[in-house]
This record gives C-alpha cells, sequence and structure tokens, in this order.
C-alpha cells in the first residue's frame, strides 16, 4: 500500500522550517529575546511597547533581507511558502515576547535565584550575554511550564555556545543545574532535568 502525498500546506511548511528555521522556532524565539534583552541593558525606550515595536521593526527589516537574498538565488518563493513563512513568524514573535515580558518582569527574583545557584560569582560579574541566558533559562525553569525543564537547560546552553564561548555553555549547565535542584529541593514537584523526548518540528 503507497502512501498519500503529502498535503502541500505541509510540504510549505517543512520548506520554511528547513530553509529559514532549522533549529525550530522556539529556538529562532529565544535567540531573538536574547539579541532583545542583550540591547535593552545599553538602549532604553520609553515603554516595553515601545521598545518591542521597535526591536521587530528592525527584525522584519533583517529577514526581509534575508528573504529576498534567497529569492534572488533560487528564485521567488510561491506564496503558500510565503503564508508558512510568515505563520512561523508570527510564532516566533509570540514566544520570544512572552519570554522577554516575563524575564523583564521577574527581573529580581531571577537575579536573586541565578546568584543563588553561582557560588562566587555575582550576577553584575557576569558577561552581558551569559546573564542574560541564564535569565531566558531560569524564567523557562520557573514560569514555562510547558518547556520541560532540561530542554530549557539545554537550550540556554546551546545559545551560550553559540552566542558566547564554549566555557560559557559549560557554565551556564552548571549554574541552571544547581538552579533547578535549589528549585526541586523547595518543591519537590518540580521536574527533575531528566532527558525529553524531542520537539516536535515546530518547536
Amino acid at each position: 500500500m503507497t502512501s498519500s502525498p503529502q498535503p502541500p500546506v505541509s510540504r510549505a511548511r517543512e520548506w520554511a522550517r528547513e530553509t529559514f528555521f532549522p533549529k525550530g522556532t522556539r529556538r529562532a524565539g529565544r535567540e531573538r529575546a536574547l539579541q532583545f534583552l542583550f540591547q535593552s541593558e545599553f538602549n532604553r525606550a520609553d515603554t516595553l511597547d515601545a521598545s518591542l515595536d521597535l526591536f521587530w521593526e528592525q527584525d522584519d527589516l533583517a529577514f526581509a533581507d534575508e528573504l529576498a537574498r534567497h529569492a534572488k538565488e533560487h528564485g521567488p518563493v510561491l506564496p503558500n511558502r510565503q503564508k508558512e513563512v510568515a505563520k512561523m513568524r508570527r510564532q516566533i514573535r509570540r514566544f520570544a515576547d512572552a519570554i522577554i515580558r516575563d524575564v523583564l518582569l521577574h527581573h529580581r527574583e531571577l537575579d536573586e535565584i541565578i546568584a543563588g545557584a553561582s557560588e562566587n560569582w555575582g550576577i553584575d560579574r557576569m558577561g552581558t550575554v551569559d546573564r542574560n541566558i541564564l535569565r531566558i533559562g531560569a524564567c523557562e525553569i520557573l514560569y514555562h511550564p510547558d518547556v520541560p525543564p532540561i530542554v530549557a537547560i539545554n537550550e540556554a546552553v546551546d545559545l551560550a555556545k553559540l552566542y558566547s564561548s564554549f566555557e560559557s555553555g559549560r557554565f551556564v549547565n552548571g549554574i541552571l543545574d544547581h538552579l533547578l535542584k535549589n528549585i526541586q529541593s523547595a518543591s519537590p514537584d518540580t521536574p527533575a532535568a531528566t532527558p525529553a523526548p524531542p520537539p516536535p518540528p515546530s518547536e
């Protein structure tokens, strides 16, 4: 028995993911959140909404350039593929905005918890990239129950290796692992950092 052809929309989504978001929309969202939080330490707008609007305007322009380069090299992007790309971009923004708002809302608590898990390392001594990656990881562990702790930690480690250094990856892993154990000792119902099943393609 032969399998039926894959629906066009599914093929378009698979193309969009493989072409522009090979690590998934959630990874792309975490990267945008890190970029915003990093920039916000140096450039502050009057309101968070104004900062986010400006950030996404710039991100839209950068992505439009990327899309144009792809079209120049490979030909025009078909309408159904454009639709899927736009849908995934909206998912990225929703996920990134949720992280950004939660990190800023719980800023002091996150910094205190991170400092408590990082022996001999005050939050102000950490590099700007490293501490914002730690805030994102801690935020997901504490306030995003849909993200398994092991996923939050692994994603933070990958971000540190990509945007800081291999040693930063080890640094982030150690602190977040210690942080999770501290949370588990206070709240035994918190899931342990055990291997999770692989996320679906859109994660």
